[in-house]
């Protein structure tokens, strides 16, 4: 009798942790096991846009093969526009995916957007509402087509979304951006992506501008410019120079 005992004591060390192994396998398979997907979408994301990472991801089955790190991965690839995801297990078999649109910061010929992740992409990945009212910069179809020009755009962006207020911008290439000042547009800046000058620079060139245009004069016999440019491209000088056709050559 003893012996039975010990015997089943035995059996029941065994099979007791096994057991509780094999149910806690079976409850997290059925917790933890994807079946299906839920969504939430920031309000910079436009609506077509989230329509079509929800068309993704429920109708094509080799998602759900997918681990977490690889369908984040693979959905930031296919819209550059996402910033962040955040997955978490809702309910049984129900993964929900919180995610999150890079901030619109800076808006390129109405038809590319510059983010805060400086990251440029179409504007069509925006709801129009938060992109609308945006500063907006000009560039030439060159630039945007030429992989070096759009990284320094990217980055360039934050300095160029403050310079906006004042001026309009026209990037010609890296080396040449013209800064047209919007009350005074016979004044320009001429600068380049690694010279874009601050604020307190901007109002020293328009000092010289107004010093340069006042000794010039506009008696009988002096012809005035048309337009003014200060140069910033160069270490610690400002070269001032001006057009009669108003037009900038750098």
């Amino acid at each position: 009798m003893k012996q039975s005992i010990t015997t089943l004591s035995r059996i029941l060390i065994i099979c007791l942790p096994l057991a509780a192994f094999i149910g806690v396998r079976i409850i997290s398979t059925y917790i933890f096991t994807v079946k299906r997907h839920a969504f939430t979408f920031d309000s910079y994301l436009a609506p077509s846009v989230g329509a079509s990472i929800e068309h993704l991801v429920r109708s094509d089955p080799a998602v759900i093969k997918q681990s977490y790190k690889q369908l984040c991965d693979r959905l930031q690839k296919e819209f550059p526009c996402i910033d962040t995801i955040k997955v978490q297990f809702v309910a049984p078999g129900t993964l929900h995916l919180d995610i999150s649109t890079a901030q619109p910061l800076l808006a390129i010929n109405n038809t590319h957007i510059v983010t805060a992740a400086q990251t440029l992409i179409s504007r069509t990945f925006f709801y129009p509402y938060h992109t609308q009212f945006l500063p907006s910069i000009t560039v030439t179809s060159q630039a945007l087509e030429d992989p070096y020009q759009k990284s320094e755009l990217a980055t360039s962006a934050p300095s160029m979304s403050r310079i906006c207020k004042n001026y309009a911008v026209q990037w010609l290439d890296s080396t040449r951006i013209i800064l047209t000042h919007k009350e005074y547009p016979a004044f320009s800046v001429l600068c380049s992506s690694t010279t874009l000058p601050h604020d307190t620079l901007l109002a020293e060139c328009h000092k010289l501008e107004q010093k340069h245009a006042q000794a010039l004069g506009t008696g009988p016999g002096n012809k005035t410019p048309k337009t003014y440019v200060a140069d910033v491209r160069f270490n610690k000088q400002i070269i001032m120079f001006s057009t009669q056709g108003g037009t900038v050559y750098g």
